[in-house]
């Protein structure tokens, strides 16, 4: 992928203010690359053992699947689930606890591990 490629997602705000919801972005999007870029053991696999984080895997609803440029899918494939968890976890948390609550990230498990998309990444360069 070109190095200025650039995405974006329209995310719909959740109330509240809330620490730690960059940190934990940039997490996910950095496990998730490392995974579909093969350091997971390729797409399919069940996990991330590199650098100790565990339980991302399967397929999680990402992009198409279109392979024309197949760095570009894993950027956007990696965006829009790091996307979806983080969306998930704040829900969870304003739900459960009400907004600027600490995160339920282990409550959330289930959505870090495989999140559900349903917000694209749209190439914008």
């Amino acid at each position: 992928a070109p190095a200025d490629t650039r995405y974006r997602i329209e995310i719909p705000a959740i109330r509240g203010a809330y620490t730690g919801t960059g940190d934990l972005t940039a997490a996910l999007i950095l496990a998730w690359m490392h995974k579909l870029r093969g350091g997971g053991g390729g797409r399919e696999s069940g996990s991330v053992d590199g650098g100790g984080v565990r339980g991302i895997g399967g397929d999680g609803g990402g992009a198409s699947g279109a392979d024309d440029d197949e760095g570009d899918d894993d950027l956007a494939t990696a965006l829009e689930r790091a996307v979806a968890s983080v969306q998930a976890v704040l829900r969870r948390t304003h739900d459960e606890t009400g907004p600027g609550s600490e995160l339920r990230l282990v409550q959330s498990i289930g959505e870090l591990a495989s999140p559900t998309v349903t917000l694209r990444a749209q190439r914008v360069s």
